[in-house]
């Protein structure tokens, strides 16, 4: 076994067990302790996970950030880290924050932007079913009607 590998099996063994987000009373391992198991990665592993944070972490993306410097960011990614899980998982978050904007502009009476503003296969769902409750989202997303208000 090499070091590197030596390594791996330490940071796997050293994280807590997450139990689910909905049950957390707080969180099983602290930020600054996180980012010091993370040392144990790789340098090209580490990038990785650096840009996958870059991207998902809500409260690193600018409050003012428009849908296309969002889109813009998420290709970026897909194509310095081409990885399937990566960017399935980041187009997952990609695709809620469609969804919740598809809701926002249905609430406040406003139109469709235009065609590039999210995830396309979500994008071009409600923008079909725009005038139905919801676009009709709850199939694949079952908290929608829960997301709007009554």
């Amino acid at each position: 076994m090499t070091t590197a590998q030596r390594q791996y099996y330490l940071l796997v063994a050293s994280l807590p067990h997450l139990a689910r987000f909905d049950t957390l009373v707080r969180l099983p391992i602290s930020a600054d302790r996180l980012r010091d198991r993370l040392t144990l990665l790789h340098p090209d592993d580490r990038a990785v996970t650096e840009s996958a944070l870059d991207f998902l972490a809500w409260q690193r993306q600018p409050a003012d950030n428009t849908d296309e410097a969002v889109l813009s960011h998420f290709r970026e990614l897909r194509a310095r880290h081409p990885s399937g899980l990566l960017c399935s998982f980041a187009e997952f978050r990609l695709a809620i924050r469609t969804v919740m904007a598809a809701l926002r502009r249905q609430c406040s009476g406003q139109a469709m932007p235009g065609p590039e503003w999210g995830v396309p296969a979500w994008t071009a769902y409600a923008a079909r079913h725009a005038t139905e409750r919801n676009h009709r989202l709850e199939a694949w997303f079952p908290w929608v009607p829960h997301a709007r208000p009554a």
